[in-house]
């Protein structure tokens, strides 16, 4: 997660030269791009490793912001628990929040970014809560939220498209919006329904269930049982089952099987990698098991991806998830 200032420009690790396509990214060090922008919202790419100066300590946040990220990233806010942010979540930010990051596989810093000016955001805040007041202090009244298939293949698929030459202001605009909103109607609702408790019991709560991604995310091509979690983090299976569905609203091996496939989704558009080298690298048993498993969420195979990754072809993906719940 990187911090962009406002608007937008390049910053410390920002790279001046044109955007790059999909398939270059990985080979790319790091940088910052601005992929989209208008005077209602911007969309930007990040790649920071972990070794770079500015990763532990990127500075202020300069605009309200919400973070898509592909990898696992220790978060630290002033006076807010630790946040392992990781693609399972979106991350919200809001202007003046003091970051610090870390990282325990030294995958660095890969990310997405929408940036809504304040006027948009808290017209999509009051629309699913007319409570909320303008004022000069923080906007958004949540830090993360779950990342349903629906909404994580919408906003990939854009961030795809305009890597690959998607210029049409309205249709970014109105699709930067429609993400936006279920961004804040999943926060919204996770915020209202949340139990009345103790903050401890909360708070041990949220511990468990960030130790569990974690668990899960170091160890995803991996066939952990139930059993294997609990042990290693000192609790019943019964206990870790339910405290991790209250807190993220999915059983754990839901939670795999979306990071998994997050993670084949990007391995397959933004590598040259083998296709059966992700298939087992991330816990597939076979190829075929894969490409079953892709095409379901998907709608195409990972080879018919990889071959025809072209504004046409993700506008038929996109309007697939369009379906998606």
């Amino acid at each position: 997660m990187a911090i962009p200032d406002t608007p937008p420009r390049p910053g410390p690790i920002a790279l001046t030269r044109p955007v790059p396509s999909p398939a270059e990214f990985s080979d790319l060090p790091h940088g910052s791009w601005v992929v989209f922008e208008s005077s209602m919202v911007s969309v930007g790419v990040v790649r920071c490793p972990s070794d770079h100066p500015h990763f532990e300590d990127p500075g202020p946040v300069g605009q309200h912001t919400v973070y898509f990220p592909h990898g696992t990233v220790l978060v630290e806010r002033e006076g807010l628990p630790p946040l392992l942010a990781d693609p399972g979540i979106v991350t919200a930010y809001n202007v003046g929040d003091i970051v610090r990051r870390s990282s325990s596989t030294n995958q660095g810093d890969h990310s997405e970014y929408f940036a809504p000016n304040r006027d948009v955001l808290l017209q999509i805040l009051q629309d699913h809560d007319p409570q909320i007041e303008d004022s000069d202090g923080p906007l958004f009244p949540f830090t993360h939220v779950p990342v349903d298939r629906g909404t994580f293949l919408r906003q990939r698929l854009l961030t795809q498209e305009l890597l690959l030459g998607e210029r049409d202001p309205l249709f970014v605009e109105e699709a930067c919006l429609e993400i936006l909103s279920r961004i804040v109607a999943t926060g919204m609702q996770l915020r209202g329904s949340s139990d009345p408790e103790k903050p401890q019991l909360a708070e041990r709560r949220r511990q468990l269930a960030q130790a569990a991604r974690e668990l899960v995310g170091e160890q995803l091509g991996e066939p952990l049982q139930l059993a294997d979690i609990a042990d290693r983090l000192g609790c019943s299976e019964f206990h870790l089952a339910r405290v991790f569905r209250q807190v993220m609203g999915t059983s754990i091996h839901a939670y795999r099987n979306q990071l998994r496939l997050q993670n084949a989704l990007d391995r397959v558009t933004d590598s040259r990698e083998g296709l059966t080298q992700i298939a087992f690298d991330l816990g597939y048993s076979s190829h075929s098991h894969f490409t079953t498993a892709f095409r379901k969420l998907f709608g195409t195979t990972p080879s018919e991806l990889r071959k025809g990754c072209t504004p046409r072809q993700l506008r038929r993906l996109r309007n697939r998830a369009l379906c998606q719940p």
